[in-house]
């Protein structure tokens, strides 16, 4: 009898951050909801958010970002097995960021490998930190494409209601006249 195995190697977890959506805007007070998915083939054991603050300077005529701060915060997961969500809420100032800054954030998951865990990371989302009334204003802004969006589709609905109605008023014509095409000749055929 031969018995034959193949040995998975443990691959890293993998980590998504779901939201923030990446390229976001927040202002110094607002509050941040992180939410993140990750899976594993052996199994999750922690999860981490880890941040850097960036700051644009400028540098005789170079605009430059330099990093001015990071740190990171820990992810609670919740679920059974091989896969695991992740939620966490943090006012913007809690990471020491100002307004004109990005932080940019990285979620990491440790998996439950057994002597040598290994670690994966998500792909970095950015947050750009702004004034209230900047943050307003791309509110504002959003607000009035979303509501231009709503506006299309409602009359493309329209449009095609309307032809909808035109197909089927045709339709009933051609079967009212097909019907009294029918009629007459039968009144025909009974002469």
């Amino acid at each position: 009898v031969q018995y034959y195995m193949n040995i998975a190697q443990d691959l890293p977890p993998k980590i998504d951050v779901i939201s923030p959506e990446a390229g976001a805007f927040r202002a110094k007070l607002s509050m941040v909801r992180f939410q993140v998915e990750a899976r594993d083939d052996y199994g999750l054991t922690s999860a981490r958010l880890s941040f850097r603050i960036l700051r644009n300077e400028q540098k005789g005529e170079e605009n430059m970002e330099k990093e001015v701060g990071k740190g990171e915060f820990p992810l609670q997961l919740t679920g059974k097995g091989q896969t695991a969500g992740g939620l966490l809420s943090k006012i913007v100032q809690d990471f020491g960021a100002n307004e004109g800054d990005r932080i940019e954030i990285t979620a990491m998951a440790k998996d439950n490998f057994p002597k040598i865990p290994k670690e994966g990371k998500s792909d970095p989302v950015v947050l750009s930190i702004v004034t209230p009334d900047e943050l307003r204003g791309i509110i504002a802004k959003e607000q009035s494409r979303i509501v231009s969006l709503v506006g299309k589709v409602r009359d493309e609905e329209k449009t095609q209601i309307e032809a909808i109605k035109e197909r089927i008023g045709s339709e009933i014509k051609e079967k009212k006249q097909g019907n009294k095409a029918k009629a007459a000749n039968k009144a025909g055929a009974q002469k």
